[in-house]
Parts: C-alpha cells; structure tokens; sequence
C-alpha cells in the first residue's frame, strides 16, 4: 500500500513552524477558529504592520480547517477547502468580496472592520508585546457563530498546553491539571492516541487511519538530512507534526461520530433530534455547541437536526407543532372546562335546594 505523508519541512522558514506559536498565541479561543473553519466561514485576521504574524495565522487557520481525505470522502457533500488569501488591502476589496466560500485573509487595515459584509468572523490580534493577551474575537450583526469560549474548550487547551509544554514551547507547569506529564501521559499522547478532556471522562482519537488511497500520515521530511544530520532540526519540528495531529485526530473523530447519528439508516427523515449526551460523545459542550452541531450537519452531510436538552433553546420541529397547537386550543379547552364544571355542579346545586326547602 503506497504511503503519501503530510511532510513538514525542516527548514526554518517554513510557516509550520509557526504553528505551535499560532496555537499557544491563540489561548481556547482555538477551538471558537476551528469550529469557525470547519464551517468555512470567512474568517479575517487584523493586526498593525508588520503582518507577518497574522499571515501565519492565516496559514495555521488553513491548517486546522484542514479534513483528512479518509473522512472527507465519507462525507454526502463535498465543501471546498479554506482559501488562504494572506495579506489584503484596499484594493483587493473587490476579490475578497467575489470570493466564493470560506477564507481566512489578514489585513492591516482599519476600514475592513468596518466592511461587515466582508467577513464572518474578524479576529484582531493582541499587540505582538502583548504576550498574555488573546485575539478578540467579532461577528458581525445577526451572526449565530459563537464567540463564547466554554468548558470544554478550556479542558481541551490545557491538554495542548501539556504538549506544548513537553516540547519547551511555553512554561506551562501542567498545575492545573495536578501535575506534570509522565512518561506514561506522554506516550499516550504522542504514540498515536490523543487522549482529551471531555465534559465527562476521557475520549480516546485514533489518529493512525491510513487512507486507503493515499496513506495519509504525517511525517517529518528528513530525506534532504545525511545520516548524521543535524538533530535538533527533526526535533523542533515533532511538535509541529504533533500538533497538526492533534487537530486532525480531533476533526476525525467529530465526523466519524457524528455521521452514525445524523445518518441512522436509509430512510430521509425530515429533522433528526440530538441531545446533550450526543454531543458530549462528540466531544462538544453541550449547552453551547448546539448551533454549531446543527449548521455542521447541514453543510456536511445535508441534515436538519434540532438539539434539545439543558442549554439549548432550540425545540424539535415536531415540539413547535405541539406547542402551536396547544396555544392555539386553550380557549376551546377552557370553554369545555367551564361547560363540564357547570354541568357537574348544576345536579348539586339542586339537590342541595331541595334538602334545604324540606329542612323548612
């Protein structure tokens, strides 16, 4: 079987490179761009000169929107992939705005967060002295795209924290999570399974799938380094394979668990109802992530799906119905109700007058 693998150069100019940085710069609300990206929206990235940092942004948001070919060939709709437009200006106003699906684009200037219609998402970037600081996040006037950072996206951070800490990236101590990485948690996360926190317990990724075409797998590219080469190159490369890993493992698993749910069997259903323990098995928050359960199904698989359950205020089409209907007959049901209780205490209300007329 032929093995083509997702290569990561060892040169130190390669924009990979700067995923790790991306990630860390980023905080949980990666998790608010991922799910952003997966959905393709248009996601545009402000900073002040120099935007060399924000097109690398650009370049790990291409990343992460990223669906291995052992999933996207299982998909009912085919979607296209995240446009990586880089730095725009003024005058690219009119390409952006023909731009047909999902981007991510940077800009330096300010009339673009003025231009709503140009973007679904605006990320504007702390001030690269601002280390401690994390992007603001802005949609434009009725958007449905969350900007709220939540549990679980918070539980899932510290688990990237820990791998980047392992590597030196950051000085992440792991003493929120009780600890710091053993051998053993290490292993686990960097032998091919990702281990993430979930709302309840643990959920284990295989990341290992083999496409059975194209043998997806990502690797390091090695072949330009002689036998003795320089070593450090390959290692300060591993983490950006594993962290590429990681997000891919994560899209994995969201897609394969969720297509036996919005595709139970043949037969087209009209809504499919989902609950919160739904979407904890897809690894999702399941107050907050609703809306974004339910527009991925549309997009991906061409299913319309209600999420009910605590935090989600969407009913169920057939829900609705009912509630419809009931407000709609209250005023027969109370007339019905008077009818019957006067009905009722009219044969009382005699035979009470006819013993009192006797008592006299």
């Amino acid at each position: 079987m032929s093995t083509a693998s997702y290569q990561v150069p060892v040169t130190p100019f390669h924009p990979a490179h700067h995923f790790p940085d991306f990630v860390r710069s980023c905080g949980p609300t990666i998790f608010l761009l991922w799910k952003a990206a997966l959905l393709k929206k248009r996601i545009l990235f402000y900073s002040p000169p120099p935007v060399e940092e924000a097109c690398y942004s650009v370049y790990g948001t291409c990343l992460i929107a990223n669906i291995p070919s052992t999933v996207s060939r299982t998909l009912r709709n085919k979607v296209d992939k995240m446009r990586p437009l880089f730095n725009v200006g003024v005058s690219d106003i009119p390409m952006v705005e023909a731009t047909e699906g999902g981007y991510a684009a940077c800009t330096s200037d300010l009339i673009f967060q003025h231009k709503k219609s140009l973007y679904d998402l605006l990320v504007i970037l702390p001030h690269e002295d601002n280390h401690h600081q994390h992007p603001e996040l802005i949609t434009p006037p009725g958007s449905q795209l969350s900007t709220k950072i939540n549990a679980t996206d918070i539980r899932r951070y510290r688990v990237l924290l820990k791998l980047l800490a392992s590597y030196g990236v950051n000085n992440y101590t792991g003493e929120e999570d009780g600890g710091d990485i053993t051998d053993t948690w290490r292993k686990m996360m960097f032998g091919g399974w990702f281990w993430w926190y979930g709302r309840d317990g643990y959920q284990r990724l295989n990341d290992d799938e083999e496409d059975e075409e194209n043998g997806e797998e990502i690797t390091l590219n090695n072949q330009n380094e002689s036998s003795s080469g320089n070593s450090s190159n390959v290692e300060a490369s591993e983490i950006e394979v594993e962290m590429i890993r990681f997000f891919q493992a994560l899209t994995t698993n969201l897609f394969n668990t969720l297509r036996p749910m919005v595709t139970p069997n043949e037969v087209e259903e009209e809504t499919i109802i989902l609950y919160p323990d739904n979407l904890i098995q897809l690894g999702l928050d399941p107050q907050d992530d609703g809306a974004f359960v339910k527009e991925l199904a549309d997009i991906y698989f061409g299913k319309k799906i209600e999420v009910v359950g605590k935090g989600n205020r969407i009913l169920p089409l057939e829900m609705k119905e009912t509630c419809i209907r009931i407000v709609y007959n209250i005023p027969f049901f109370l007339s019905f109700l008077f009818t019957n209780v006067i009905n009722l205490l009219y044969p009382l209300y005699n035979l009470t007058r006819n013993l009192w007329r006797n008592e006299r």
